[in-house]
């Protein structure tokens, strides 16, 4: 044999098992938030059970910042080989682009959608000592004091934020929306009484509510929740246009080949059966819902045309 020859067999050789590397390389689920919150905890929660289906390390890594843009736009950006997956939310794949014009990415052109992943309501808080027991107590708290109140919620552009401006619409009062960077400082100010009122994610909220120092008044979810099964609707509660469900989607690098996006949808919808993952998500409020890559598509095409007619009307920036 030659040596050109032997360099051949050598080569051929060595294809099957850079390949075998490349799928043992860890995979990355980019959390476009900080750590601590509920994207993140769901990543960590899917990234086990995920770990497990593929056969393959799955590293959570969080890239805060924008928004949610820092970390969508890594993603964006990555190599289409399967190994670089994004939690996308509501605001990084729905309402982002519809505040502003400068987004580093294209929340429909630059990605693979995968699977919806679940989905999660909000709930409006209050501090415990306002003396308002019922969604109609406020409301009349509210219109007793005419633009010297306001609500707040986890940012611009968040599905509490949205549930907010749809409440205000509602009310037809005065009321200004204070727009805080995360649930975290929005729940301290709540509980400490700087804030009146507030709309935010059920899931972080749900330990303050449990402990007293938070009063749930309303969920904006089309029928209460387990975790909160004495709180009831925003419809129950005269309010039937204030529907927002904060959701989660699994998306990937444009131009992923099918047979990897086929891959990884089988591994997050077999994920999503398992017993021990749903019982965990119940207690923080969350319901898995999985479907095809084409359901999400058409998902995300409707949120960003439902959310734009009012963020147009309601004015909303990011800024």
């Amino acid at each position: 044999m030659s040596r050109l020859s032997r360099r051949a067999a050598l080569a051929t050789l060595a294809l099957p098992m850079l390949a075998h590397a490349q799928e043992a390389r860890p995979l990355r689920l980019v959390v476009p938030f900080a750590a601590g919150g509920s994207t993140d905890v769901l990543a960590r929660v899917f990234g086990e059970r995920i770990a497990a289906q593929l056969g393959q390390q799955v590293v959570v890594e969080n890239r805060a910042g924008g928004a949610g843009a820092v970390g969508s736009a890594v993603v964006a950006q990555a190599p289409p080989d399967g190994n670089t997956l994004l939690l996308g939310t509501i605001g990084t794949h729905a309402v982002n682009g519809l505040l502003t014009a400068s987004l580093p990415y294209d929340a429909v052109a630059d990605f693979t959608p995968i699977t919806l992943l679940a989905t999660l309501p909000n709930v409006l808080v209050v501090n415990p000592a306002l003396p308002v027991q019922t969604v109609a107590e406020l409301v009349a708290h509210v219109r007793a004091r005419p633009g010297q109140l306001a609500f707040s919620s986890p940012g611009n552009g968040t599905a509490a934020h949205l549930a907010g401006e749809l409440f205000r619409s509602a009310l037809g009062v005065d009321i200004a929306h204070a727009p805080y960077r995360g649930s975290a400082p929005l729940l301290t100010d709540v509980i400490g009484g700087q804030v009146t009122m507030a709309f935010d994610y059920s899931a972080s909220s749900l330990p303050h509510i449990r402990g007293g120092r938070l009063r749930a008044l309303a969920v904006t979810s089309d029928a209460r929740t387990d975790a909160l099964p004495a709180v009831p609707t925003m419809l129950e509660s005269g309010f039937a246009g204030v529907r927002v469900t904060t959701w989660y989607g699994i998306f990937a690098p444009r131009g992923l080949p099918a047979a990897l996006v086929a891959r990884l949808h089988g591994a997050f919808v077999a994920a999503a059966q398992d017993a021990t993952l749903r019982a965990r998500l119940a207690e923080l409020s969350v319901t898995p819902v999985v479907g095809t890559p084409a359901a999400l598509a058409q998902f995300q095409r409707e949120e960003i045309a439902r959310w734009g007619a009012l963020v147009r009307s309601a004015r909303i920036t990011a800024e």
